[in-house]
C-alpha cells in the first residue's frame, strides 16, 4: 500500500477520525502525511497479515481504557496470530507494560 500524496484525501480522513475521537483525532489523523512522498522503495517490505505462522508463543498486551489503542485492536492481533497469547491488564490509561 502507498500513502496518498494528496492532502485532501489526509483531510478528508481527518474530519471522520475527529469525529470519533476529538481528543486525538487531528493528530492521529496526519501522522502518516510525512510519508507520502518517502523517496525510496522497500521491496522486501511485508504486506501479508501478521500470522506469525511457525512463531513460538506471541504475547500481545492490551489495556481495556487505553485512550490511543482499543482494546479490541489487542483482541483481533491475539486472535489473528497462530500463537497468540493476550494479557489484559484492567486499568486507564495509554501505553501497558
Amino acid at each position: 500500500r502507498t500513502v496518498p500524496a494528496d492532502p485532501a484525501v489526509h483531510d478528508a480522513n481527518a474530519a471522520e477520525i475527529v469525529a470519533a475521537a476529538p481528543r486525538f483525532g487531528t493528530l492521529s489523523s496526519y501522522l502518516m502525511l510525512t510519508c507520502a512522498s518517502w523517496p525510496v522503495p522497500n521491496p522486501d517490505r511485508f504486506e501479508g497479515p501478521p500470522d506469525g505462522a511457525g512463531a513460538p508463543p506471541i504475547l500481545v498486551v492490551g489495556g481495556r481504557e487505553d485512550s490511543q489503542t482499543p482494546y479490541a485492536w489487542a483482541e483481533t492481533m491475539a486472535d489473528g496470530l497462530e500463537s497468540g497469547v493476550l494479557l489484559t491488564r484492567e486499568g486507564y490509561g495509554h501505553g501497558s507494560y
